[in-house]
């Protein structure tokens, strides 16, 4: 990370050099660091995102029949591959259909699912690469 210096000591290496007085520069490091935080509270929030879906049961199922659906390269009941139908993952997962659509929205929003939809059928596959890496984690 740069530092913020002013024009007496200009002569440090890893430095960036602003041609401000001191209280821009002292507002430059607080944007920087503002910044910095807003990106680890992303990654944080996202994994919090992760770990929720996981520690429930119903997600859970979801997730994992979503991703033997990808492993397997099954083909649905409507020959999509990689991909479930709203309506085949409640028989798969042994769930109600009302319980898992309330399921899959919030797998949707957090951005762990994502959903196509093809005429009148909703397509679920997983979108976010993390929920892989995690579940080939905890299955080995």
């Amino acid at each position: 990370m740069f530092t913020f210096i002013n024009q007496n000591n200009c002569e440090s290496q890893n430095s960036l050099y602003f041609p401000f007085n001191n209280k821009c520069n002292f507002l430059f490091r607080k944007i920087y660091n503002f910044k910095d935080s807003i990106i680890n509270d992303m990654i944080d929030e996202e994994n919090i995102q992760l770990f929720k879906a996981l520690s429930e049961e119903t997600r859970y199922r979801i997730i994992k029949a979503l991703i033997e659906s990808e492993n397997k390269c099954r083909e649905n009941k409507y020959g999509n591959t990689g991909e479930l139908c709203a309506c085949e993952i409640p028989e798969i997962i042994g769930r109600t259909q009302s319980n898992t659509s309330m399921h899959l929205a919030k797998l949707q929003n957090w951005g762990i699912i994502k959903v196509r939809k093809e005429g009148k059928m909703r397509l679920y596959s997983i979108e976010n690469n993390k929920i892989r890496k995690v579940l080939k984690v905890i299955d080995e």
